[in-house]
């Protein structure tokens, strides 16, 4: 009866942490739109969009071309994914005499992106049961690890971020932890032929997200050699081909091509980039204790130190150890040589660690012996770990700063003045505003490739403008150690430019759009100056 009210709890608190993920994943995943996209975001959603209205034209006509490719920084398995997904729901109203519009398309494929987010949550316990299996026969305390893992998953503010919007990173790191629990069970069981295919096709999407994934298959392949399993390997190889050649068809139909572009694409991030360029050795040890929070951060390094002993002492999760670190230092080590530090590139491995930590909390009671002070350590650690998430409740709402800042110029600015502003978006909803003849509306793309040029990109002289609208993410870029020293008198002209702007000399700050802080996700803020009249 006790063990049975015991799974009951169990049930409940799973049930509950799974209800607030969903809450966390969906909370106002408008954010922005219609007016303002986030990131790479319409990169992979307006081909979708795209693809869906002109398929019929495609097929009908041999329009096949329409179909490749305008960049190969990502691969084309997200948006042929959701073109699939963006025809159902669109054929599906039409025929329900539903009217929508492309926001809610958008939300639509936000959602798709948010239930991958999701998806992951439960792989996570997955695969800390497959690590440590023999936490299930123990009495009273069954699937209690896996419950951490479940739980920190769930609550993971940078999984709940990227869940908010379109983008190949949730859904590379969902595709992988398929493959890691996969390969671990071949592992266990390397006569079933169908986890060989599961990771194969897995480990084919996951490269058909993004090329970066295939970082991982030469720990793949050690798993195989390690069995001394040749034939699988050979099938396993042949299925990601396969299937990366069925999702990216026209990377291998214009192989050349591709590879041009996959040489630009390095050879334009190898430079520097002034919005995320960072040079220290140790950027992704801190990029990873900002995503997992430093207490939780601390559990993760104790999991993989008891998990170097598991290899140092030969033991039979040997291999599976290896495995899994082996992808943690990859990873590591592959995105620290380069110049940037983009945080979302090391979500692939979040999932390893945190089933790390979840088991270094697991097995906290002998660590710390004393009752109260693993009870602090615990308190303090949930607190730390939820702090990220209830700011984003507050965080994401309806209107962005820079939505909310559009909308006030559409309204206030006049239609015949002229206007300067910065931003970092492509499509920033400022290129909408009403012009009039002979009125200067400017909306600049701040550059930030080296490649690009962006060191001659120098500011023009705001004495020209009415109005000047601020974006704060492309103002700090140039702001930037890094590239202060490379280029002092590139920064010194976006000085002055800023100085004119922001004195009360010349120039009014009358209209601020911020956004609390810490600014996780991060946005914008916008401020708008208006020429004093003289």
């Amino acid at each position: 009866m006790k063990a049975q009210i015991f799974s009951y709890k169990y049930h409940i608190l799973i049930t509950l942490v799974f209800i607030l993920a969903i809450v966390l994943r969906f909370w106002h995943i408008e954010f922005g739109l219609p007016h303002s996209f986030y990131a790479d975001e319409p990169e992979i959603a307006e081909p979708a969009i795209k693809y869906t209205y002109e398929l019929r034209d495609i097929i009908a006509n041999g329009n096949y071309y329409k179909l490749i490719p305008i960049s190969y920084v990502y691969g084309t398995f997200p948006s042929y994914l959701l073109t699939a997904a963006v025809m159902f729901f669109s054929k599906s109203l039409n025929i329900a005499g539903i009217v929508f519009d492309k926001t809610t398309l958008y939300i639509l494929m936000r959602s798709i992106n948010a239930v991958m987010s999701l998806a992951v949550i439960p792989l996570m316990a997955t695969l800390y049961l497959k690590l440590y299996p023999d936490e299930k026969r123990i009495n009273n305390r069954i699937f209690s690890g896996a419950l951490i893992a479940f739980f920190l998953a769930a609550l993971n503010w940078k999984m709940i971020v990227h869940a908010h919007y379109v983008n190949p990173d949730i859904i590379l790191t969902f595709l992988l932890t398929v493959t890691y629990i996969t390969m671990i069970s071949y592992h266990a069981t390397p006569n079933r032929s169908a986890y060989i295919w599961l990771a194969g096709i897995f480990m084919g999407l996951a490269i058909g997200t993004k090329i970066t994934a295939a970082i991982s298959l030469p720990l793949f392949l050690y798993l195989f050699l390690h069995k001394k399993d040749y034939k699988s390997m050979a099938g396993f190889l042949l299925l990601t081909g396969a299937t990366f050649i069925l999702t990216n068809p026209f990377s291998f139909i214009f192989f050349n091509d591709f590879i041009f572009r996959i040489y630009q694409m390095l050879f334009k991030e190898g430079g520097l980039v002034f919005d995320s360029v960072d040079y220290s050795p140790l950027k992704y040890l801190f990029s990873l204790g900002t995503i997992l929070t430093p207490f939780v951060f601390i559990f993760s390094a104790l999991g993989v130190r008891k998990a170097v002993m598991h290899i140092k002492s030969a033991s039979d999760e040997k291999p599976i150890h290896i495995f899994l670190l082996g992808n943690i230092l990859i990873y590591l080590i592959f995105y620290s040589l380069q110049s940037r530090r983009v945080d979302r590139w090391m979500l692939p491995v979040i999932p390893i660690l945190l089933v790390y930590a979840a088991h270094s909390v697991y097995t906290l009671p002998q660590l710390i012996k004393q009752k109260t002070l693993r009870y602090m350590v615990i308190t303090l650690s949930i607190l730390l770990y939820l702090y990220p998430s209830v700011v984003l409740l507050k965080q994401f709402q309806r209107y962005t700063p820079k939505s909310e800042a559009y909308i006030w110029a559409r309204d206030n600015l006049p239609a015949n003045s002229n206007r300067f502003v910065i931003t970092e978006e492509g499509l920033d909803p400022m290129n909408k505003l009403r012009t009039e003849p002979e009125t200067l509306l400017d909306v600049r793309q701040f550059n930030v490739y080296e490649s690009k040029n962006a060191q001659y990109d120098y500011p023009p002289d705001p004495n020209l403008y009415d109005y000047v609208i601020l974006s704060s993410r492309p103002i700090d870029d140039y702001k930037r150690s890094e590239v202060i020293t490379k280029y002092p008198e590139y920064t010194k002209a976006w000085q002055e430019f800023e100085r004119m702007v922001t004195s009360s000399e010349k120039f009014s700050l009358i209209k601020t759009f911020s956004t609390t802080n810490p600014n996780l996700i991060p946005v914008s803020e916008v401020y708008i100056y208006a020429k004093n009249k003289q």
